[in-house]
């Protein structure tokens, strides 16, 4: 195989010809493996002007990490994509709200499609016209006044990508730029990267739904979401990135994959200034203005307890470096899996690194991962080597949060050592349950948000507390609008569990003769 790949790799340089700049020995290794050679060799061959050399080094950047790059395809994509072509034409028709139109729109999707989507990989279908027109627009968008300060790194990495997550690769950079010309107008020579950002999401908030019920197969591309005018949040968060990267604005999609005190994840935008990043959160909220762990509200109007992030990670074009290299480690979390994820943690949210022993039988990986708990279960959020010794460390984590140090074998992961809390001063508390020290504690609620979470007399519950896994403490039926357990361990992880009614539940401890939530 080895002298198949140094045959071909031969071929396509012969095939260049003397009188063109040699690619680098990585290009020539990627173009060699995949059957779509004719539209990449293509691609260099029309950057071989020495007043190119710019964009040839961009062709090279997106070439070298667009092999693992893929979308979705098949009959669920199609099924979900006709759906965008019904919401465009009824939208435009004025045909009641968005939310109305999309939920009877998808009200039998699931019932209609079964088959499970291709994996289609970009570098086997994308052509040479496609990544032209992409490079030579995000070269024309470089030159715009708040731009022009961005350094070729900084110009890869925010603005030239062809896409922002697996979805189709398709040419959008010119429509989005016809539509956002009116802003070069308005902001004129002032350059100013922020108030070009908001004008651009104003518009966006105009038009654009928000809404938490937007299923899809596959993620959509920036045409389709044109069509579509609504989704959850990421979905708002990608048009409002291409529609400012389109424009030579430098923005990302961030996310937290689970937040660290409560169920669910949240992602969001982030504009790369001199200043530093700043966070906004598209089609809602101005650079600045975006306060990610502020209490929203529930759909009773009830205030929501502040939302903490563990980790915080990046969508990222090009290939991080410090993943962990499935190809070489075997029985891996496919989140962890994945190259195009950078840890930006420590440049948003102050954190710590925590070193710590396991108590149990490595995994011949010699990984462990650290979990937080989103409501039913412990989801993990980072991962760290273990030594020989047993011991392991876990890099630039959130403060004000519990932690689970757990291994993964067999699709599984299994407890590795107690949970421990990660406090806001960058101390460590160790959460073992003490078993010969007992105590009685009064329950009031079962989560911290809204009346529905209170203890209700009629309503039966039971008390949980962590050693391993979820021990029962014993069952009650609430007569009062408070629970009283005895026997309870001290120093112990606490949830408890109402076995009649209601799905938002919660770990806390009990401190000065009150539940502390986590």
């Amino acid at each position: 195989m080895k002298a198949v790949n140094n045959l071909l790799i031969a071929i396509i340089s012969f095939c260049w010809g003397s009188c063109m700049r040699p690619a680098p020995a990585d290009i020539e290794q990627i173009i060699a493996a995949t059957s779509n050679k004719k539209e990449l060799i293509k691609l260099i061959s029309h950057y071989q002007q020495p007043n190119d050399s710019l964009k040839l080094k961009a062709a090279y950047f997106l070439i070298r990490n667009m092999d693992d790059q893929f979308h979705l395809a098949g009959e669920s994509v199609q099924e979900s994509r006709r759906i965008f072509n019904q919401m465009d034409s009824l939208n435009k028709l004025g045909k009641g709200s968005a939310r109305k139109i999309w939920d009877s729109l998808t009200a039998s999707l699931g019932q209609r499609v079964t088959t499970t989507p291709d994996t289609i990989k970009d570098i086997d279908i994308i052509t040479c016209e496609l990544l032209v027109d992409n490079i030579d627009n995000a070269f024309n968008a470089w030159n715009y006044p708040w731009a022009r300060r961005l350094n070729f790194d900084d110009f890869c990495k925010y603005i030239l990508p062809y896409k922002l997550k697996n979805e189709s690769p398709e040419s959008w950079r010119v429509n989005m730029m016809q539509r956002y010309a009116w802003v070069l107008k308005t902001v004129k020579d002032s350059g100013s990267l922020i108030e070009a950002a908001s004008l651009i999401n104003n518009d966006i908030r105009k038009w654009f739904y928000i809404t938490p019920k937007f299923n899809c197969v596959g993620d959509p591309n920036c045409g389709e979401l044109l069509k579509l005018k609504a989704g959850q949040c990421i979905q708002a968060a990608q048009l409002a990135a291409y529609a400012m990267r389109a424009m030579g604005i430098p923005v990302t999609l961030d996310y937290t994959p689970f937040w660290a005190n409560k169920s669910g994840r949240h992602d969001w935008n982030s504009l790369i200034s001199p200043l530093g990043d700043i966070t906004f959160m598209g089609g809602e909220s101005d650079p600045g203005f975006e306060k990610v762990e502020d209490p929203g509200y529930n759909y009773l109007g009830a205030t929501q307890m502040k939302r903490k992030r563990a980790k915080i990670y990046r969508y990222s074009f090009e290939k991080v470096t410090d993943t962990i290299n499935a190809r070489q480690v075997a029985d891996v979390p496919v989140f962890f899996q994945d190259h195009h994820h950078e840890d930006v943690t420590d440049r948003v949210i102050p954190v710590s690194t925590i070193t710590l022993t396991l108590d149990t039988i490595l995994p011949q990986q010699g990984l462990a991962y650290l979990c937080v708990f989103n409501n039913k279960q412990w989801e993990p959020v980072q991962w760290g080597k273990t030594g020989a010794d047993k011991k392991v460390s876990f890099a630039t984590l959130g403060r004000d949060v519990v932690y689970l140090p757990m291994i993964y074998r067999n699709n599984e992961y299994w407890p590795a050592a107690d949970p421990l809390i990660l406090h806001r001063n960058g101390t460590v508390r160790t959460l073992h349950a003490n078993l010969q020290q007992c105590r009685e504690i009064i329950i009031v609620k079962k989560y911290p948000e809204d009346q529905s979470n209170n203890i209700i007399p009629g309503y039966n519950y039971e008390l949980y507390y962590w050693n391993k896994e979820w021990i029962s403490l014993g069952k009650q039926m609430a007569t009062k609008d408070y629970l009283v357990f005895d026997h309870v361990p001290e120093n112990a992880l606490l949830f408890i569990r109402n076995l009649d009614a209601g799905f938002q539940e919660r770990i806390f401890t009990f401190e000065n003769k009150q539940q502390i939530w986590w």
